[in-house]
């Protein structure tokens, strides 16, 4: 038997504590990325003792203490795992059938793709996500040789002969199992949390005053630098012959990544309008980052003086670089999120609810769409007419046991069917400008795929160019499928809010769903 659990390469790979859990989290789907730029935009450095530099999100150790919103954490005593199964390899194997990842310490002396291997007994946790008994091996990732964070094989035997006795068992030494969450909980992107993080790293302030789980780390004696003062201290770092870690360089291109991502998703969401200029700023901020890591591994190969000049020059030019992206993207970013576009001045705003349709159900193809579509996680194709925005919309795969004839069918492939839909705790707005003299029809798809018993779903019609409501209707029999079809010209903004059954436990968290919005 072959089982492997869903991997990808981690959007941030610094440090395993960090790149394990992000290697199960998929970023082409949006869900949880709001979550990874609320904290991990700030960089802080301890500038004395021990030299590292990381994210500055008061999450240290988080495969154990398993704050991310998308797994589940479960702990697991050793002296239970060897004593209620047959072999270490056998509890392993077991969990992954579970469908959990496993955290594991071992000791890397009998693991052939660590260092270590045959020459020191070193305790490390190894990220376990699948097994093949075709070869009798496990899928591993963690940080091997000077491969960086790379995905390998592990033989059953190397696992059990690594297994490390019970008795050093402490908090940081065990079997920790993750699984995703199947709740797929969200945790809401807020450009009022990104907003100051991204002045924090700029003015060079300490940022772990914002966070909520552990607190600031110790800053009564001065020890971490901020923001972009920690170029500063790098610099100092060369000028005095300090020693800098492959992590700390690490951590430097990993935050120009996450910069590069943050900047596309604002964009797709509205908060700016032009990303050209600032994307082309930080790929050259990201490019410029790789090549002063490849200079600082080369100063240790070959002491030269002139090596050394060279990254101090580096690093202050980088320093400026930045100072003049960030200062350029804040001024960039608005505060909700809008257009980019405004329809003609002679085009009159206005909409009319048409039409409830629930006998079409998921079969689309023929009826609606026939000048274009947009459907999760599938290209759309949007008429020329028409300019559109799904303003904080997060895409969910629904986990349908049985597929039925509600879920829209995919466009090439009539008999397959979608089951990814657009949600967002709360309520979404979806921005539509239908340009041209001729009144427009748009048609949206409700289902509850997932049986979450929503009820009082409403739609609330809003003139997006004077933010005055023009008509609120209600949403019914989203259990069996409903389509809803407007005529309108003009800036329209649909307001879509759904309560839930869910809703008792989590307070005012309110859903909106929509599997399909179509222009006809």
């Amino acid at each position: 038997m072959i089982k492997y659990l869903p991997i990808n390469y981690p959007l941030v790979t610094s440090y395993s504590h960090i790149a394990n859990p992000f290697a199960t989290l998929d970023i082409t789907n949006n869900r949880h990325l709001g979550w990874v730029f609320n904290n991990f935009l700030q960089l802080q450095m301890k500038h004395i003792k021990r030299y590292r530099l990381d994210f500055s999100c008061a999450h240290g150790m988080l495969e154990i203490y398993g704050n991310y919103p998308w797994l589940i954490k479960e702990t697991i005593n050793l002296n239970f795992a060897y004593n209620k199964w047959s072999s270490f390899t056998a509890f392993i194997k077991e969990c992954i059938n579970m469908d959990y990842y496993v955290l594991a310490y071992v000791d890397t002396f009998y693991i052939k793709e660590y260092e270590t291997y045959n020459q020191a007994h070193y305790h490390h946790p190894v990220f376990v996500y699948g097994y093949n008994d075709d070869d009798d091996t496990f899928y591993i990732a963690d940080f091997f040789t000077q491969k960086g964070y790379s995905f390998a094989k592990a033989s059953y035997q190397e696992i059990e002969n690594s297994k490390i006795d019970a008795a050093t068992e402490n908090l940081f030494m065990g079997v920790f199992l993750f699984k995703q969450d199947p709740r797929h909980y969200r945790h809401d992107f807020s450009i009022q949390c990104v907003i100051p993080l991204l002045e924090d790293y700029l003015h060079s302030r300490d940022s772990n005053i914002r966070n909520m789980i552990y607190g600031s780390p110790s800053l009564e004696n001065g020890e971490y630098t901020f923001g972009l003062d920690i170029y500063n201290v790098l610099i100092n770092h060369v000028e005095h012959d300090i020693y800098i870690e492959n992590s700390t360089t690490t951590v430097l291109v990993d935050h120009k990544t996450i910069m590069k991502e943050l900047i596309k998703y604002l964009y797709k969401r509205g908060y700016i309008h032009n990303i050209d200029d600032i994307y082309t700023q930080y790929e050259e901020i990201y490019n410029e980052t790789r090549l002063i890591r490849n200079l600082i591994i080369k100063r240790r190969l070959i002491n030269d003086d002139k090596i050394a000049q060279r990254i101090v020059a580096k690093f202050n030019a980088l320093k400026a670089k930045e100072e003049q992206a960030v200062r350029h993207l804040i001024s960039l970013i608005h505060p909700t999120p809008s257009l980019s576009f405004k329809p003609d001045i002679n085009t009159i705003t206005k909409v009319t609810l048409q039409n409830q349709d629930t006998k079409t159900k998921g079969n689309w193809q023929g009826v609606y769409g026939t000048q274009g579509y947009i459907l999760p996680q599938i290209d759309p194709i949007v008429p020329v007419w028409a300019q559109y925005l799904l303003a904080d919309a997060d895409i969910d795969v629904n986990e349908i046991t049985t597929i039925s004839a509600c879920l829209p069918q995919m466009p090439n492939s009539p008999d397959q069917r979608s089951t990814a839909s657009f949600s967002r705790n709360k309520h979404f707005d979806i921005h539509i400008i239908a340009s041209g003299d001729n009144a427009r029809k748009v048609s949206l798809y409700f289902l509850d795929a997932n049986n979450n018993g929503y009820t009082n779903g409403t739609v609330q019609l809003i003139n997006g160019q004077t933010s005055e409501t023009i008509h609120t209707h209600a949403i019914t029999n989203v259990d069996k499928g409903a389509y809803y079809t407007y005529q309108l010209s003009g800036y329209i903004i649909f307001r879509i809010r759904f309560e839930c059954y869910y809703q008792q436990f989590y307070g005012d968290r309110i859903f909106g769903e929509i599997l399909g919005l179509f222009f006809d």
